[in-house]
């Protein structure tokens, strides 16, 4: 996506880059990028923009810009519709505004094959039952319409000896709709227990520390690495929302409830 988005003249002399061939008397060539580059920090926010740009210029089709502005990140669109009918006709336009701009949409998929009909083979992504996509750092099975978290191997230790490792165990699950946080809490009581003990230095070795330690581990071992939250496909006809929160001395939680009549 970023080699399709060009840039002006006068910022290609900030991006000049070195390049050697190989052998060590090839002589060092000084080039610039003419497009956004990759390993930039300021390349998702000028994709974003661009492609947001390009939509608003498209005025007349009010719904798309929508779609766009709030359902795409860089180059992942996620969105929803309530029927297969309003799918195909979202997939088209899209693809049509996006092919306008000189950007291509690539890897469909959806958890009802009707929608994607229209598309020829190459722009679907490959399915296959039990097949995972990553959509925005999170697992998706479309088979089955379940988000699926997968706990990293590195999360079952034999042992954590360091805060250092505390807190990088407590970030390996990516979980960002807090759908494991009765879990992922322990690492993060663990963390604050041992900062609240005056530990010195970066070693964790009180008694009580590795007591809680072994608890810790005890909880990220029973996480579950099933799926965890399933959408229904039905037409909703009315729709509840229940939020619950309570706390205690060392964390606190909330939980909502979306219950859904369908017909």
């Amino acid at each position: 996506m970023y080699l399709q988005i060009s840039l002006r003249p006068e910022d290609r002399d900030v991006c000049r880059f070195l390049w050697q061939e190989a052998g060590a008397e090839a002589p060092v060539k000084t080039y610039r990028l003419t497009r956004v580059g990759f390993g930039l920090a300021c390349s998702p926010f000028l994709a974003m923009q661009v492609v947001r740009q390009h939509a608003r210029q498209c005025g007349e089709i009010d719904t798309l810009i929508d779609r766009v502005v709030t359902d795409m990140y860089v180059d992942d669109l996620a969105t929803s519709c309530d029927d297969s009918g309003e799918a195909r006709n979202l997939v088209k336009k899209l693809s049509d505004l996006m092919r306008s701009g000189g950007f291509s949409l690539k890897k469909w998929a959806s958890n009802d094959v009707s929608a994607l009909h229209d598309l020829p083979e190459e722009d679907q992504s490959p399915s296959g039952e039990g097949r995972l996509w990553k959509t925005l750092g999170l697992f998706w099975n479309r088979c089955s319409d379940h988000l699926n978290f997968v706990i990293p191997p590195a999360v079952e230790l034999s042992r954590c000896d360091t805060k250092r490792q505390l807190v990088s165990l407590a970030a390996r699950v990516f979980d960002p709709l807090g759908c494991l946080a009765p879990f992922t809490v322990r690492a993060k009581q663990l963390f604050q227990a041992l900062g609240s003990g005056a530990l010195t230095g970066m070693i964790a070795s009180q008694r009580t520390s590795m007591s809680c330690g072994v608890d810790g581990r005890k909880n990220w071992t029973s996480c579950p690495q099933s799926e965890l939250l399933s959408a229904p496909r039905e037409q909703l006809q009315r729709v509840e929302l229940h939020v619950f929160g309570d706390a205690s001395e060392t964390a606190y939680g909330a939980v909502a409830y979306l219950p859904c009549e369908c017909t």
